[in-house]
């Protein structure tokens, strides 16, 4: 606050203070050294407009991720969990890439676990029609392990095509919950039985 000193010694506003306090917005209380919070605006300028308003689309985010771990939940639960995506959102309007995505997943993990159990269930069945019975008619200990050994090798050749048939589930389901992330409609390179669509 500016005062001016008289000679007498009593203090006086000056003359342009009145000018100031006669003003409709004048508060005696506002510092006048503290920082207007809006340093671009005048004293009669109206505030800055708000922004435009950002419109999201959530729906196409949430549509990428479901179809997503459509496909990821392959890896977790084998062929159920994509058929329970499937179901959740065969009728929803707008959810059709989650739809197809769940669908295409149900149908390349159960192509697949299928392949793995005709697989491994030919492997059996050559154990116990083949290996079993030969070891069984010699009574030669070292024949019998030399012929047991040489059938072995079907069974581990069907354990290997077991293990890269996994594999490549795996990697395929991977590069198809990426793909579904980004919005695309991911078909697997690979034929699979149409059970769903």
């Amino acid at each position: 606050m500016e005062v001016c000193i008289r000679p007498d010694g009593v203090g006086q506003q000056p003359q342009e203070w009145n000018i100031v306090m006669s003003q409709p917005n004048f508060d005696p209380n506002h510092n006048p050294y503290q920082q207007n919070p809006q340093p671009n605006q005048g004293q009669y300028q109206q505030p800055y407009p708000p922004g435009q308003p950002i419109y999201v689309t959530q729906q196409t985010n949430d549509v990428s991720t479901v179809a997503m771990w459509g496909h990821l939940s392959g890896l977790l639960g084998g062929f159920i969990i994509p058929l329970v995506i499937w179901a959740i959102y065969k009728d929803k309007p707008g959810y059709e890439l989650a739809r197809r995505a769940a669908a295409r997943a149900f149908n390349f993990g159960l192509t697949g676990y299928l392949i793995v159990l005709i697989t491994l269930l030919s492997g059996f069945v050559y154990i116990f029609t083949m290996v079993v019975p030969s070891m069984a008619s010699t009574n030669d200990p070292s024949t019998a392990f030399s012929s047991a050994m040489g059938m072995f090798a079907p069974i581990t050749l069907m354990v290997l095509i077991s293990c890269v048939v996994q594999i490549m589930m795996i990697i395929f389901q991977i590069i198809a919950a990426v793909k579904s992330n980004s919005g695309e409609d991911y078909k697997y390179p690979l034929p699979t039985l149409p059970i769903l669509r």
